[in-house]
């Protein structure tokens, strides 16, 4: 079917009148007529008023700026437009902004965008789906995005960021920086998935950052933050405790920790530290039965293996669960003189004093048994017993 536009410019009042005169008779018999008195623009300034439907509308800047509105194409000249202002009205409305040529920055809240760059201002209300595209510019610009008064999920890439809740999806791509902020309320959920180079993630019981090639990627305010790096690359993570009392679980493939009010969930990197300054923090390594050696020295612990290496400094307490033969005698040595706890189980003491040297027997008993009496007078003398009975030798 033929369709034919018709753009007039109006002035509030004014009156118009269409009439559609059929010039063939018998055909185009039946005429459909559609009105969009949607888009006004006075002097620099440009407003779209949406419907109180579900309205999907879109805009690109560059030479000319782009819109879309329910189906029907505008264009207008960037010299003679610098301020747009959309409102998505009732329904469930939809927008998608995308920038120009240079850098461009945007700011993403619960109701409200902003998308700014060279020339121009697009400002966005009571769109519940909002994506703002960085456009083809090299953009060092940054997109800030804030989190709802519910419970919200943030999922960030090197290639984009969405930030989910009740009733709200604000969505960001090809941004250079991207920041996201969980200090609006209720129990928010961030997820950091790394390129395929060498990342680097940071994260403290307030704050979390992924860096690599081209991105950065920072979340602030989110009680639970979850790292998978699967994309290729080596990637490291540094870890920081809280001001409270805080719990460390290492096992070769994920690492997690957690406190008061936070937990940080490591998966597949390479490298992780993680550090202890304050209150009374406890490390827990899980190793596993081969593949992986565990070492604990003055200050620092550490589980190695083929493609992966976790360091844990200056917690105050160190534990070992289902610690590999080869390696209990050494970890648990050291574990115990530092911390005074033992945690093992019948069959792996059964595996140490199997596989053990006289003196690495004689240290294990007397950790052992300081951690159960301060009389180290007493504590030397069983162990020194201990290991001439295992060796049924009482000379």
């Amino acid at each position: 079917a033929d369709i034919e536009r018709i753009d007039v410019s109006a002035r509030a009042g004014e009156q118009f009148y269409i009439r559609a005169v059929n010039i063939d008779p018998g055909i185009n018999e039946a005429v459909d007529f559609r009105l969009t008195n949607l888009v006004s623009q006075s002097g620099n300034s440009l407003r779209v008023l949406g419907t109180e439907g579900n309205d999907n509308i879109s805009f690109s800047a560059g030479n000319f700026y782009r819109l879309a509105v329910g189906g029907v194409d505008y264009s207008f000249s960037a010299r003679q437009i610098d301020n747009i202002t959309i409102d998505g009205s009732g329904g469930q409305d939809t927008i998608t902004l995308t920038g120009g040529n240079g850098n461009d920055n945007a700011t993403l809240a619960v109701g409200t965008t902003v998308l700014q760059g060279s020339g121009y201002q697009v400002t966005a209300t009571n769109f519940e789906d909002t994506t703002v595209r960085a456009g083809s510019g090299n953009d060092s610009g940054m997109a800030v995005i804030y989190d709802s008064v519910g419970n919200d999920t943030l999922v960030t890439t090197p290639d984009y960021t969405v930030l989910t809740g009740a009733g709200f999806s604000s969505r960001v791509e090809g941004f250079a920086g991207v920041l996201a902020s969980g200090a609006g309320g209720g129990t928010d959920t961030a997820q950091f998935f790394d390129s395929a180079g060498n990342d680097t993630f940071l994260a403290t019981p307030t704050y979390s950052r992924m860096r690599g090639d081209g991105f950065y990627l920072r979340a602030k305010g989110f009680e639970s933050v979850d790292v998978q790096a699967t994309a290729g690359g080596y990637d490291r993570a540094y870890l920081f405790d809280s001001a409270g009392n805080d719990n460390l679980q290492v096992s070769h493939d994920a690492v997690n920790l957690s406190g008061h009010g936070f937990s940080i969930n490591i998966g597949n990197v390479e490298y992780v530290t993680a550090r202890a300054a304050h209150g009374i923090d406890t490390a827990v390594f899980h190793t596993p039965a081969s593949g992986a050696q565990f070492n604990n020295t003055a200050g620092y612990a550490t589980l190695t293996g083929r493609g992966f290496s976790v360091r844990a400094d200056s917690f105050d307490r160190v534990h070992t669960q289902s610690v590999s033969p080869s390696s209990v005698a050494q970890a648990t040595v050291a574990q115990d003189t530092l911390t005074g706890e033992i945690r093992t189980d019948e069959e792996t003491l059964k595996q140490v004093l199997a596989q053990s040297s006289p003196a690495e027997l004689y240290a294990y008993e007397l950790a052992r048994s300081r951690s159960q009496t301060d009389n180290d007078n007493g504590n030397e003398k069983h162990a020194h017993d201990h290991v001439l009975g295992q060796l049924e030798d009482w000379t």
